[in-house]
């Protein structure tokens, strides 16, 4: 699992968590099974990005909060990553 992933993962479980909701109501809520966003939570799978979006979306919980920038360019290839610096840089993103 990547840290991008881990992260957004690690964040979902806090919320969900906190909120008190059991995996099966989430699960039955968002149409997958029990299994799926068990093995996801624990991080023996990982979850696509829909599914990361389905969650933030039954969660409330803003894409911004899931997703750490450092990780994500630690997992980009060097090139992009410094092609996006540079561009951050130019005020361009």
């Amino acid at each position: 699992m990547n840290d991008v992933t881990k992260h957004a993962t690690e964040v979902i479980e806090r919320y969900r968590m906190k909120a008190g909701v059991p995996k099966s109501e989430v699960a039955r809520r968002l149409d997958m099974t029990r299994e799926t966003l068990s093995r996801g939570l624990n991080q023996s799978r990982e979850f696509t990005f829909f599914e990361i979006a389905l969650l933030a979306a039954y969660f409330n919980i803003p894409l911004s909060e899931l997703f750490d920038t450092n990780a994500i360019l630690r997992a980009m290839p060097e090139a992009t990553a410094k092609m996006l610096v540079e561009d951050k840089q130019k005020g361009r993103g």
